[in-house]
């Protein structure tokens, strides 16, 4: 499956990467304010994966609905990009998050906002928020140069049963 989407480019989302000091700001708010009504303790909890789920985000200043991600068991902020075909991580996230070299796949072409970039496909075991747990999400490892945030792209949210986005706030339901 990743081959196949080989062809396919990580769309408008990657825009916001041609901007790293909007992202920087973005991602260094406190974790209190990162536009997510989802505490500590639920952000760290492991439903059932049969189990119906809802998180709800607020849109920050930018109209970015980021968040605290758990990817295969350790945290991260994370930019939900419904434009990114896949989740996209630089080199640097992924080897703090255990998605090491040996874990990749075959090569990717990817085009950004910063022009192509050959990425190595990955599959994720588990992706977290709040509540929700999604397992076997395609993804991108990008070089670092290439996107300074992690994007959650549609390979996470195609997983969902839905997604919506009404007056700033997206609902996420597993």
């Amino acid at each position: 499956m990743i081959r196949g989407l080989a062809s396919v480019a990580l769309l408008a989302g990657m825009a916001a990467i041609a901007v790293p000091e909007l992202m920087t700001a973005v991602l260094k708010r406190a974790p209190e304010t990162a536009g997510q009504p989802v505490s500590a303790e639920a952000a760290s909890a492991v439903p059932p994966l049969s189990a119906a789920s809802k998180v709800r985000l607020d849109a920050d200043a930018y109209h970015h609905y980021s968040s605290r991600f758990r990817i295969n068991g350790r945290s991260t902020d994370g930019l939900i990009d419904t434009g990114a075909t896949l989740v996209a991580l630089n080199e640097t996230t992924a080897r703090r998050l255990g998605i090491l070299p040996v874990h990749y796949q075959g090569k990717i072409a990817v085009n950004t906002a910063n022009g192509p970039v050959t990425g190595s496909g990955v599959v994720i075991d588990r992706i977290e928020i709040g509540s929700i747990a999604v397992r076997n999400i395609s993804a991108v490892v990008l070089p670092d140069t290439a996107m300074g945030t992690t994007l959650i792209g549609m390979s996470f949210l195609s997983k969902l049963r839905s997604y919506s986005v009404s007056d700033d706030t997206m609902e996420l339901v597993r």
